[in-house]
């Protein structure tokens, strides 16, 4: 488990994006110490590696909150995932 600072720099992120993320929803399996620490997780890590990389591409925090949601709810969710990557995919193309 790693303290919320330790992942700031581990990602060079603001303290306070993290916290964002968290009062959205996104690293929804955050979990907190009794003092409500929040403490993250291996697999709050790889979720927060895959968040970067969407905003990376431009993807709207509305579409990152649907994606974090859909990769909650499992496997059945896969199809939805792959089209909100595709039309990512496809935004970013007609940009270039």
């Amino acid at each position: 488990m790693y303290s919320i600072g330790q992942v700031a720099e581990m990602f060079g992120l603001p303290i306070s994006t993290l916290r964002y993320y968290d009062k959205e929803g996104i690293l929804p399996f955050l979990e907190r110490k009794e003092s409500g620490h929040r403490m993250f997780s291996e697999q709050d890590l790889s979720m927060l590696r895959i968040i970067e990389c969407l905003k990376c591409t431009g993807m709207s925090i509305k579409d990152i909150r649907q994606y974090a949601v859909w990769a909650q709810m499992g496997d059945s969710t896969l199809e939805q995932r792959y089209n909100l990557f595709l039309e990512r995919r496809e935004a970013v193309m007609a940009q270039i």
